[in-house]
């Protein structure tokens, strides 16, 4: 063929469904025999396909020499990365000399990633070594299409749905495009919804309904699943649960001291209405920390208790698990089963006895607190038995001990917090500086024991702290203020330590320790922290060494939304201005909305185009009103939400 320059350009334009994205390539000239070198900047971003997908590809030429016998091309589809070809179409004519066009469907076996659409020059039968036009796609999981959801149970509020129920789906996918819609329960089908097509937007909603779930569905979880029209390639599945019972286990408290007796109630209920199992059988299992089953039963009501003994051999601070099922029968084929579990801590019976105060004048009223527990102080054992309580002096400069047994007290039992409680007076004679020890001892399957110490001092003064904070509630990053209010005698001084803690006083993850002279104290709230803040303060007298403490929880939250309105009751046709604000440290620019209800039933829902942290909003009462309206503001900003609502009525 002889050498000649013509003047060809291509535009590549790949159709997905009906949908055409287009990119021109612009020809250079050249000197090499054929068609000219194409040079071209692939696009920033890419139309993307999944495999098992079909594919239009259309190829669109102006001919410059109107030659049409030279126009033969080469269409190649390569993945980045690879030598092998996804697939190849040689020495192709297009229609007329200026079109080729040419359908199929994607393999699904094909690798996802990014794949070369490239046209070359083959007038002369032999593919040149340059495209004249090249389009880049990018191969994803067809779930980047196609997504199903499932609306919640409307007796669980969850993805666990009860025979006979009505369930709703919501199918995303690619605009006007058909799909098949089935149900299955590992391999077995129970709805086949057919094939369906979702709209012009690219939505379906489907209904199971009429019955609806079928009453003989077994409890189990099944899998809707989104296929591609007459294939079995699955674009998308979700899973969701059948169950008939919903079963509840609950331990008496979730620590227990070695050999101590487990109490564990249950009750098998109907999700649909609440009521509870008419007919059923049991099943129940305890195991170790190391999954080794150390005792089990049976019920036969699906309403009750059953117990079970810590092993004496059980090792401290271990944990031990309860599983529960409950059936409809014992048999094999049983078609309703319900499960729950719960954990519970072991470990050995500890004891610690307190007094309210370190010092006594003589006559004195102490106040003895005995606590008796496992683990964390937290974790309290009931129903201990105190054997004893045996209380000693020890005059100033003496090294020996004097049991006084009008002090002293048996037989106290610990309360379902733990606790026991035991008070005595001191005799108004008792000489200066004499230490007193509280020994307490306490049973419950072993005995264990503890003391404590405190001294008479006629110096002794009387001292209360009050811990105060300047909010009520707080947000990330702001500045806490502590103020600490005392009574305290003339030519005292006190020493304050501030304990900061975030969570509950046990969770040891401390913000701050400090100590001060000042009865003010600041900090500041990490940026990165939501929840509870427990300050502790502790006061100590500069002479006699008396303390006090006192201490306040404060509660942190992202944001604070406070909604008002400038009515607290309507009449029809009114119109209502609601007024907004936004605490936050740090939503700076949020999007802005609101939703009216009244009661649980939806009214409306708009968007505020102000980002300001304030502002308002009006709504018109109907001329038939509903009883009340509630107005919800949301702030939403980097993936949080704060919101706060008002509700007004008639």
């Amino acid at each position: 063929m002889a050498s000649k320059r013509k003047e060809m350009a291509y535009i590549v334009m790949i159709a997905l469904l009906g949908t055409l994205f287009s990119c021109v390539f612009v020809a250079e000239k050249s000197s090499a025999v054929g068609w000219y070198s194409a040079s071209f900047t692939k696009p920033t971003s890419y139309e993307e396909f999944y495999p098992g997908q079909s594919m239009t590809i259309i190829i669109s030429g102006i001919d410059g020499d109107n030659d049409k016998n030279d126009n033969y091309i080469d269409v190649v589809i390569t993945r980045w990365g690879s030598s092998t070809s996804l697939q190849e179409w040689n020495h192709q004519y297009p229609s007329g000399g200026n079109t080729w066009t040419e359908t199929f469907v994607i393999p699904s076996t094909a690798s996802l990633g990014y794949y070369d659409i490239d046209v070359y020059d083959n007038s002369t039968g032999v593919r040149s070594s340059w495209t004249i036009g090249s389009r880049t796609i990018r191969l994803v999981s067809p779930s980047s299409f196609w997504n199903i959801h499932i609306e919640d149970s409307i007796y669980t509020h969850s993805d666990t749905f009860v025979p006979t129920e009505t369930m709703k789906y919501t199918i995303r996918g690619p605009a006007d495009t058909e799909f098949k819609l089935q149900v299955k329960q590992q391999d077995t089908l129970w709805k086949d919804f057919g094939t369906l097509r979702t709209d012009g937007g690219g939505y379906l909603n489907v209904t199971w309904d009429n019955p609806g779930i079928p009453a003989d569905a077994p409890d189990a979880v099944y899998t809707v699943y989104i296929y591609q029209a007459g294939t079995d390639t699955v674009l998308d599945s979700e899973d969701f649960v059948i169950s008939l019972y919903r079963l509840e286990i609950g331990l008496e408290r979730n620590y227990f001291i070695i050999g101590e007796k487990v109490i564990v109630r249950y009750r098998a209920t109907n999700y649909k209405d609440g009521t509870v199992v008419t007919s059923g059988s049991g099943v129940w299992k305890a195991f170790n920390n190391m999954n080794v089953q150390i005792a089990s039963g049976t019920v036969t009501s699906a309403l009750g208790s059953f117990s079970f003994d810590v092993p004496t051999s059980a090792q401290p601070s271990s944990y031990y698990r309860v599983e529960m099922w409950f059936n409809d029968s014992h048999d094999a084929g049983s078609k309703r089963h319900a499960f729950d579990s719960d954990y519970f801590e072991v470990g050995n019976l500890e004891c610690d006895v307190s007094t309210d105060s370190i010092s006594y004048l003589p006559g004195g009223v102490v106040r003895v607190t005995i606590t008796t527990f496992t683990g964390s102080f937290s974790d309290y054992i009931p129903g201990v038995t105190v054997n004893n309580i045996v209380v000693s002096s020890k005059p100033s400069g003496s090294s020996s001990w004097t049991v006084v047994p009008e002090y002293g007290a048996m037989g106290l039992v610990t309360d379902e917090f733990g606790k026991a409680y035991y008070i005595f007076r001191l005799k108004e004679d008792v000489a200066d500086k004499t230490e007193f020890k509280v020994e307490v001892n306490v049973t419950k399957l072993t005995s264990v024991s503890d003391s404590t110490i405190f001294i008479v001092n006629k110096g002794a003064s009387s001292l209360t702290i009050s811990v105060r904070v300047d909010k009520d509630i707080y947000t990330c990053g702001d500045t806490v203020k502590v103020t600490v209010d005392s009574t305290i005698p003339t030519g005292m001084t006190l020493t304050y330590h501030y304990t900061i803690i975030k969570g509950d006083p046990y969770s040891n993850d401390y913000l701050d320790l400090n100590v001060s002279n000042m009865n003010t104290y600041s900090f500041v709230i990490p940026n990165d922290y939501i929840g509870n803040i427990y300050i502790s303060v502790r006061a100590i007298t500069n002479t006699d060494g008396l303390t006090a403490t006192d201490y306040v929880t404060i509660d942190v939250v992202y944001g604070k939304m406070i909604v008002n309105t400038d009515k607290e009751t309507f009449k029809p046709k009114d119109t209502v201005t609601i007024t907004y604000k936004l605490i936050s440290n740090l939503m700076n620019s949020p999007k802005f909305y609101y939703r009216v209800y009244s009661g649980s039933a939806f009214i409306l829902e708009k968007d505020i185009s102000s980002t300001s942290k304030s502002g308002s909003f009006t709504f018109k009462i109907p001329d038939v009103p509903m009883d009340s309206y509630i107005f919800y503001v949301y702030a939403n900003e980097n993936g949080r939400t704060v919101w706060g609502s008002e509700v007004i009525s008639q």
